[in-house]
């Protein structure tokens, strides 16, 4: 799995977060991309009886998860054990990408190695060229972080990803499926942004579908677990990154993708699916409505039980996590193990801790264990009076703030302080121990060369251990008492595990069910496949791998609707 904490990775992905917000607004490679394939058109899949299909979405983190999904998905049939018997469910003519293909960051060669490497392994050829499954992506934010350069080159324009064809010439589609049953794809970019072009094609689409038929939306993120948090106020976000914008009739239309919906789409929308979120979600409204979150395809599992499990604004009742939530929280405490999890960002922090020592260095060798409060205020006197002392204090303080969760103010300032408090105070613990070790213990003269080397090297150890489980301390507290921190804690434990995707049928009676296929957890260990040029060429070869299991009952949703 990807070391999200590595500081190189850190600083990698903050420049490329930084180039592609900035050139994100200036450069939509979307526009491109419609100018030069022309008029869009609908991807027609309807004239079967039946079709499958599957939905995989956040791909491409670590090998084990990414290539279970990927082989089981490539098997022409998938045994699941069902109500006391096996069924069986063939391989989808059509796999959906429901955005963040690749992490941590896109380039073509994370590409080829974290997401194309897998699928090529699992089924690099298919036997019958003609009858090769196909393959549909939409993009999320991380594809977006080279403005869509490495994801246009392997999706767009009519490629191949392993024995996938890729039929799509735009960032986002329409398919038309058997029983007045259709599937459109959305990119909104990274500012959840319609573009000119994308909303111009969906319109041509719209006025194709007849009424009565019905709609599967695929999105990049799910909004409407977002806008819950924000409308619950358990996102206290400032007043614009809250939009309230009026529409006709009095319901308020938050964004373009409730365009799409309510009035694009006509509340023909049956099924929502997205990704984003790395763990299974479904909401259900009584009218039999499905909003799913499905983002276990490969990245790192995110924590469920932060989340809120009231109904959303439409009604929509929560019907099913996974894992539950107690299963989470109890996860969630791996953070402790931060110093064994994160040892190069523990380095990072050991040499933090030593700069810090050895600019605010403070002879304390004279004051004892009882006069702890006069050491401090001793150490802190002396800190505010050197130049830069007040500025070194005051922006690590800040810097701590602003790494604090922002989806509440109130907490990003308190626990954001009280997080950079914690760090100085043990920062000063192990100056004072290391002072008083190295010059009362040892005899050593302060400010002299072997005393500062001995005691910089115990400052650097123990900022290194201890100042990394503070760090991991405050990310599980923040997580399981505050719900905050859930994509920080979630991507400091880097869980393989908790995978899964959709398989969707559309039957001869023009209903739909879903299949959420589940892997609690992922093989470690694979074998030689058999010699066949089409795949697998590896197998799980892990006696405590469980194998795929039905996360929940399939989901049943009625076909089209009569006008």
């Amino acid at each position: 799995m990807a070391d999200w904490y590595h500081p190189a990775q850190l600083a990698a992905t903050a420049v490329q977060v930084l180039i592609s917000t900035v050139l994100g607004r200036h450069a939509d490679r979307r526009i491109l991309e419609a100018l030069a394939a022309g008029p869009g058109g609908v991807h027609d899949y309807s004239s079967g009886e039946t079709f499958t299909f599957d939905y995989l979405a956040d791909t491409g983190d670590g090998w084990d998860s990414t290539y279970t999904l990927a082989y089981h998905l490539a098997q022409p049939h998938l045994e699941l054990s069902q109500g006391g018997g096996i069924r069986s469910l063939p391989r989808g003519q059509v796999l959906i990408l429901g955005g963040d293909e690749v992490y941590p960051v896109a380039d073509r060669a994370q590409y080829e190695r974290r997401l194309v490497a897998p699928f090529e392994t699992a089924m690099a050829l298919s036997p019958d060229e003609a009858g090769a499954p196909h393959v549909f992506a939409i993009p999320g934010n991380h594809d977006w972080y080279d403005s869509l350069v490495a994801f246009s080159r392997l999706f767009v324009g009519k490629s191949w990803m392993a024995a996938w064809r890729s039929l799509q010439t735009r960032s986002y589609f329409a398919l038309k499926l058997p029983r007045g049953w259709w599937l459109m794809g959305v990119d909104v970019q990274l500012d959840s942004d319609l573009d000119i072009p994308q909303l111009e094609y969906f319109k041509a689409v719209a006025r194709q579908i007849p009424e009565g038929d019905r709609i599967i939306l695929c999105l990049p993120e799910p909004h409407w677990i977002y806008q819950q948090e924000r409308d619950t106020g358990h996102w206290d976000r400032a007043p614009w990154e809250r939009p309230q914008s009026p529409s006709e009739g009095g319901r308020p239309l938050r964004s373009n993708l409730d365009f799409l919906e309510q009035r694009l789409f006509k509340n023909q929308v049956a099924v929502m699916l997205a990704g984003d979120l790395h763990h299974y979600r479904r909401h259900a409204h009584a009218d039999g409505r499905q909003k799913i979150v499905a983002g276990g395809g490969g990245a790192f599992m995110h924590a469920t039980h932060p989340w809120s499990g009231t109904p959303l604004a439409d009604g929509s009742e929560l019907k099913r996590v996974w894992p539950a939530a107690s299963e989470s929280r109890s996860l969630a405490w791996g953070n402790l193990k931060f110093p064994l999890l994160h040892w190069p960002l523990g380095l990072l922090i050991g040499l933090a801790y030593l700069l810090i020592n050895w600019t605010l260095q403070v002879d304390l060798s004279t004051f004892g264990l009882r006069d702890a409060g006069s050491a401090l205020g001793t150490a802190l006197r002396q800190a505010l009076l050197r130049p830069g002392g007040a500025f070194l204090i005051l922006g690590l303080l800040g810097a701590f703030v602003l790494f604090a969760s922002p989806e509440s103010r109130r907490f990003r300032w308190i626990a954001g302080m009280a997080h950079g408090l914690g760090h100085l105070t043990l920062c000063f613990l192990l100056g004072w121990g290391a002072t008083g070790l190295t010059i009362v213990g040892w005899g050593l003269p302060f400010l002299g060369a072997p005393q500062m080397l001995l005691g910089g090297s115990l400052v650097f150890l123990g900022g290194a251990l201890f100042g990394t489980l503070l760090f991991g301390l405050y990310l599980a507290l923040s997580l399981n008492l505050f719900g905050r921190h859930w994509n920080e804690a979630s991507s400091g434990l880097a869980i393989p595990d908790w995978k899964h995707f959709l398989r969707l049928q559309i039957g001869a009676d023009g209903g739909l069910t879903i299949f959420p296929i589940g892997f609690r957890r992922v093989p470690r260990r694979w074998k030689a496949g058999a010699a066949n040029p089409a795949g697998p060429r590896l197998e799980p070869d892990d006696p405590d791998f469980p194998g795929p299991e039905l996360i929940e009952a399939p989901i049943q949703v009625p076909g089209r609707r009569q006008p």
